[in-house]
């Protein structure tokens, strides 16, 4: 029998205002009664994770699935949430939602209140007809949520909850409008941040230059400029720094034989595998192993 859980996942952060201080602050804050939030939180790979509340909660819900996926059934309606796709759940309505077992999402989520939550929510549903919306940039919104947490870390003074509702305003935006944020502005920084999510995740395949600037839509001259700009190496270059870093992660914690890491990381030539790993690393992988045990 699965045991589901609400919460209790390695590396989560949660943190819950008390009431006293919403009251206190809050509330009668002009600067922060249109909109404040009551509980913020960071479930990684939350494996398990099941929540259901069939009245609904007392404050409105914002889900965000940075990685993974999960479920979700709100108001009758049953929704699939895949990484870059968020939820929003108004105050009072019934719900549940669920990691899946086989790719746990994580998630950034935070609960709110303030006089202009109600028209801001059905904001989101018109627009995202419906409770489950996308987003194709991924980070300024984690960066927003990870920057409310950490001033919300240091407690909570009139001034720090300032700062962190009027940061919730911004995640807001960067969230209703990111759609129109990537077709209008996008920003060479944004680009590159997707380029570097992109071989990140394909440290294992192998990738031409020509791939890489056509999955972020830009010619491979003008993309290697902007990314050789940003990073101070070309894409390729960059790319092969990621496979070499998880080439030492298989030598370090693994027994595989040097061509089995070749293969790991995309190279079938296990000779151009270990000279490109000299290259990068100024010892050689067998060196490497015994080295660094």
């Amino acid at each position: 029998m699965t045991l589901y859980k609400e919460d209790g996942f390695v590396g989560q952060q949660a943190i819950i205002i008390p009431d006293e201080v919403l009251k206190n602050h809050c509330v009668v804050d002009p600067i922060t009664k249109c909109l404040y939030l009551t509980d913020i939180g960071y479930y990684p790979k939350a494996l398990y994770h099941r929540r259901m509340r069939r009245q609904g909660a007392m404050q409105h819900i914002l889900i965000f699935c940075y990685e993974g996926r999960g479920r979700a059934t709100i108001a009758g309606v049953s929704y699939l949430i895949n990484a870059g796709e968020y939820l929003i759940i108004p105050l009072g309505t019934p719900h549940e939602y669920w990691a899946d077992e086989d790719d746990p999402w994580t998630i950034y989520w935070i609960h709110f209140n303030g006089d202009l939550t109600t028209a801001l929510t059905q904001s989101f549903l018109r627009r995202i007809n419906g409770h489950k919306g996308s987003v194709v940039f991924f980070d300024p919104i984690r960066e927003a949520f990870e920057k409310i947490c950490q001033h919300l870390s240091k407690g909570y003074s009139r001034d720090n909850l300032g700062f962190v509702n009027l940061g919730l305003w911004q995640l807001v935006q960067n969230i209703l409008y990111n759609e129109r944020l990537a077709h209008d502005t996008e920003a060479p920084s944004d680009i590159i941040n997707r380029a570097l999510e992109f071989l990140a995740k394909n440290t294992g395949n192998t990738l031409t230059l020509e791939a890489i600037a056509s999955h972020v839509n830009l010619s491979p001259p003008y993309f290697t400029k902007v990314f050789k700009q940003r990073t101070g190496f070309s894409p390729i270059e960059y790319f092969n720094q990621l496979k070499m870093q998880k080439a030492c992660q298989y030598l370090l914690f693994t027994e595989l034989r040097i061509k089995e890491i070749a293969l790991k990381v995309g190279i079938s030539d296990a000779y151009y595998f270990s000279r490109l790993f000299t290259r990068i690393m100024a010892m050689n992988p067998k060196d490497y192993r015994k080295y660094k045990r």
